[in-house]
Order: structure tokens, then C-alpha cells, then sequence
């Protein structure tokens, strides 16, 4: 009984100290924000968004406009192509959404409203360096 103690009590000190590193050296996903500005209801307010390949993105949609809309990413040059990642529709103004997803392999990508499809742009992948 007290062997198996003894070795419990170790395993669970490995595991801790093991997770502890792990949690200490990642540095979380890269945030990224864009957003549909009140004074330009129709459009985003970037029309370019940079990540690099393989990194975990969390992308953060701000709707200040008055007007329903989303953010929807494509694994192509439109919206055709297969979906990545989209938050969903939003009234605003000042409705907040994220998603979290895995950025895919170098190149570009089709970012879009579904519902303004003039709400366009585009995410630039780069290779990890």
C-alpha cells in the first residue's frame, strides 16, 4: 500500500510539472480583429489580414454598423471553395464574435460576408519561418 502510494504520488508530480511547462511555453493562438466600422456600414475595415501557416488564430469580429453581418473565411480564391472558419450573423451595432481555427498552408484566402458578398477580402498565409 504504501509503494503504490509512493508511486501515485510521483506520477501525479510528473504529469503536474510536465503540464506546467507545456502551459508555460505556449504562448496561446494569435489574436486578429477586424471589425465593420459605423461610418462605413458595407465594408470591413481591413481588406487584408496576415497569419502564418499552421499557427492557431483566434479572429475577434466587431459589428458597428447597424446592419447584420459576418465574417466567413474560404479555403480558396471565393467563396466556391470549401469553408474554414465563419462567425455567426450578427445584428450590431457592437456585437462581438470570435472563432478559433488552425491557419491552413501557405497562400491566400477568400474572406467575405455572407450576406454582402462586396464585403470582401482576403487572409495572406505565410510559411512558418
Amino acid at each position: 500500500m504504501k509503494l503504490w502510494l509512493c508511486v501515485a504520488i510521483v506520477g501525479v508530480t510528473l504529469v503536474s510539472s510536465t503540464g506546467l511547462a507545456a502551459a508555460q511555453g505556449d504562448s496561446g493562438p494569435t489574436q486578429l480583429s477586424i471589425s465593420t466600422p459605423p461610418d462605413a456600414p458595407l465594408s470591413f475595415d481591413t481588406d487584408t489580414l496576415e497569419a502564418t501557416a499552421g499557427d492557431d488564430v483566434v479572429v475577434t469580429y466587431t459589428n458597428d454598423s447597424s446592419i447584420p453581418h459576418n465574417w466567413h473565411l474560404f479555403a480558396g480564391a471565393d467563396a466556391t471553395a470549401p469553408s474554414i472558419a465563419k462567425t455567426p450573423l450578427m445584428a450590431g451595432p457592437g456585437d462581438v464574435e470570435t472563432v478559433e481555427f488552425t491557419v491552413p498552408d501557405p497562400g491566400t484566402y477568400f474572406y467575405v460576408c455572407d450576406i454582402h458578398p462586396n464585403m470582401s477580402g482576403q487572409m495572406v498565409v505565410s510559411a512558418p519561418e
